[in-house]
C-alpha cells in the first residue's frame, strides 16, 4: 500500500479524472494525504471518490506543531520467508520555508534494484500548490514523466487541473479538469476533458449539491455521449446527522432510465464523532446483503489506533483485515502496519508495515496574520486574561497550548468575550487558538 503525498487541489475531493488509464508510475496509483497532518487538504487524485473511507486523525486544530516527514519506510508481508522485507522508501523530503513540501525521492524494490522515482512540488503566495512532477531515474539523470498544473480563482479554489505527459522534448496535453464553486467555496462542477491533439473534448463531470451546513448530499457523475450531451452514469446520495456526521451513502447507476441501487454504506460514531464502524451492504434482488465491515478503534485521544476489516459469508462476519496505528506524544502518526488474512482467517496473505520518520515545527506562526488573530488582554498576565472575538458560533472551542502543543487549558466559546484565569500555568509563553467548523483564530500569551 503506497503512502506518497500530494497535496489537495478540490474543495471536495471530487475528481473527474477517475477513469484514467495514463500509465501513472507505481507510486502515483494511490498518492494519498500524509500531509493531513500539516492542514493541507489530501485526496486520491487518481482513483474513485469515496467519502465512505474518511477517518479522523490528527490535524492542526488539535496542535501548534505540524508534523514534517524526514523519510517514510514500508515493508512488505513475505509469505516465502514468513517475515517482513523493505521494498519502499520515501527519501530526501525537502521543504521551503513555509513548511511546504517541495521535493522527495521515492525508491521501489523490484524484486532485483530499486526504481527511483522523483517528485517536485511548487506553490503560490497562499501556499496553493501549483505544479505538481513527476520524474524517473535513468542511469544518472532524472526524466520528466508527467505533471500537473494548477490555478485558483481569488479565494484559493482550484479552477483547472492540466495533466501533462513528457513525450521525450516537451510536455502534450493528456487531461484536464475545470472546476465551479459557490458563494460558500463549495464545489459545485468539476468537467473533465481529454486531449485529442487539437482540442480539448469532454469526458466526464459532477454535479454536486449540498445542505444549509455545507454538507455535500449529492454527486451526479455524467459522461459525455455520442449525441454531444451529458448522460448519466451513476450517483452518490450522502444524509448526515445532527453533528454533520455522515450516516448515510447510496450508491446508484443508471440504467438508461431510472436510478437502480447498487451499494450503500451505513456509518455510526461515538461521543466523540469519531467514526467507530462501516456497515458496506450490496443491492441484490431487491434487497440490501450484507458485504463488509469496518469497525474503528481509538485511543484517549481519539486517535485511530485500529480497523478491523470483516467479510460476510452468509452467515457470520469474518476477519480478514486490520490496521494498527501507533503515535507520538503529540498525536503524530509514527508508524501504522496492516495484514489481510486467508478466507478461513488463519493465514496473513499480504500486509504491509510503515514508518515515519520526521520532525516538527511550530506551524501556528504562519496563522498569525491580522485577520486570524485573537483580541487577548491584559497581554502579558498573571492570573485572568479576556479573549475578545467577533465571531462566536456556538461550537468554538478555545484551547491553551504550550511550546510542545500541548493542551494545558481548553473552554466553550459562547460569547464575544471571555474571561479566562490562568493563574495555575507557569511563567512562559503560550499560543491561543480558538476553531469552529469555519474558522481559526490564534493568538500568543505572555504568562508572568
Amino acid at each position: 500500500m503506497k503512502k506518497v503525498v500530494l497535496f489537495a487541489i478540490l474543495a471536495l475531493s471530487i475528481n473527474a479524472s477517475a477513469q484514467s488509464k495514463h500509465p501513472k508510475l507505481p507510486s502515483v496509483e494511490n498518492i494519498q494525504g500524509r500531509m493531513e497532518n500539516t492542514g493541507i487538504k489530501t485526496f486520491d487524485i487518481h482513483s474513485e471518490r469515496n467519502f465512505g473511507q474518511a477517518i479522523k486523525h490528527q490535524t492542526p486544530d488539535q496542535c501548534s506543531l505540524i508534523q514534517l516527514y524526514d523519510s517514510i519506510y514500508e515493508w512488505h508481508w513475505d509469505t516465502l520467508s514468513n517475515g517482513w522485507k523493505i521494498n519502499n522508501k520515501y527519501i530526501n523530503y525537502v521543504y521551503d520555508a513555509k513548511n511546504n513540501l517541495t521535493s522527495y525521492i521515492e525508491q521501489t524494490w523490484d524484486g532485483s534494484i530499486w526504481m527511483n522515482y522523483h517528485y517536485i512540488y511548487t506553490y503560490d503566495v497562499n501556499k496553493n500548490l501549483t505544479s505538481y512532477i513527476e520524474q524517473i531515474r535513468n542511469g544518472s539523470v532524472w526524466v520528466n514523466f508527467w505533471q500537473c498544473i494548477f490555478t485558483y480563482d481569488i479565494n484559493s479554489n482550484q479552477t483547472n487541473e492540466l495533466e501533462q505527459e513528457w513525450n521525450g522534448s516537451g510536455w502534450v496535453n493528456w487531461r484536464q479538469n475545470n472546476c465551479t464553486y459557490d458563494a460558500d467555496k463549495n464545489l459545485t462542477i468539476s468537467i473533465s476533458q481529454n486531449w485529442d491533439g487539437s482540442v480539448w473534448v469532454n469526458d466526464l463531470q459532477w454535479l454536486c449539491t449540498y445542505d444549509a451546513n455545507n454538507n455535500l448530499t449529492s454527486e451526479l457523475n455524467q459522461y459525455w455521449g455520442n449525441g454531444n450531451v451529458w448522460v448519466n452514469k451513476y450517483q452518490y446520495t450522502y444524509t448526515y446527522d445532527t453533528n454533520n456526521n455522515l450516516i448515510n451513502e447510496l450508491y446508484q447507476c443508471w440504467n438508461g432510465s431510472e436510478w437502480v441501487n447498487s451499494v450503500q454504506r451505513i456509518y455510526t460514531y461515538d461521543a466523540n464523532n469519531n467514526r467507530t464502524s462501516e456497515l458496506v451492504q450490496d443491492w441484490y434482488s431487491n434487497i440490501w446483503m450484507n458485504s463488509s465491515h469496518y469497525i474503528y478503534i481509538y485511543d484517549a485521544n481519539s486517535d485511530l489506533t485500529r480497523e478491523l476489516w470483516q467479510s460476510w459469508n452468509g452467515r457470520v462476519w469474518v476477519n480478514y483485515g486490520q490496521r494498527n496505528y501507533t503515535y507520538d506524544a503529540n498525536n503524530f502518526e509514527k508508524s501504522d502496519s496492516y495484514k489481510v488474512w486467508n478466507s478461513a482467517g488463519n493465514m496473513v496473505t499480504r500486509g504491509d508495515s510503515t514508518y515515519n520518520y520526521f520532525h516538527t515545527v511550530l506551524g501556528i506562526n504562519n496563522l498569525l496574520s491580522k485577520s486570524n488573530t485573537l483580541k487577548i488582554y491584559p497581554n502579558p498576565s498573571s492570573d485572568n486574561i479576556t479573549i475578545e472575538t467577533s465571531v462566536t458560533p456556538a461550537k468554538s472551542q478555545l484551547s491553551i497550548m504550550n511550546l510542545n502543543g500541548q493542551q494545558l487549558i481548553t473552554r466553550q466559546i459562547t460569547e464575544p468575550k471571555t474571561i479566562i484565569d490562568i493563574s495555575t500555568l507557569p511563567s512562559g509563553v503560550y499560543f491561543l487558538r480558538l476553531t469552529n467548523d469555519r474558522t481559526v483564530k490564534v493568538g500568543k500569551l505572555i504568562k508572568n
